[in-house]
């Protein structure tokens, strides 16, 4: 069994394929037809759709739900930060070990 994924309101959905693949006349044909590329979760849902639809077509491909482009730069930059607080903190360690060898 799948697990079931919570995407946040302000995540944003990519439609991946270029027809409907629901059966025609079904009610998930309906509900696929409200994905628009660029659209928010929020604004999926007021539309009609349902958080279970945004589950089953991501986990089948047919759409990509992704972080809004200014949360990935933020995360982006966090990481970024991080490894260089890391490198700095590895640099500063290996010259005070060189300290203490010279000073033996």
């Amino acid at each position: 069994m799948a697990t079931k994924i919570k995407y946040p309101d302000e995540y944003v959905i990519r439609v991946l394929v270029d027809d409907n693949p629901k059966r025609p006349g079904s009610r998930s044909h309906g509900e696929f037809a409200l994905y628009k590329t660029g659209m928010t979760v929020s604004e999926y849902l007021a539309a009609g759709g349902s958080r279970a639809g945004i589950n089953w077509d991501a986990e089948r491909g047919f759409i990509a739900v992704e972080q809004p482009a200014a949360e990935k730069a933020k995360a982006r930059k966090a990481k970024a930060k991080a490894k260089d607080e890391t490198a700095s903190a590895s640099a500063s360690a290996e010259e005070q070990a060189q300290e203490a060898a010279a000073a033996s």
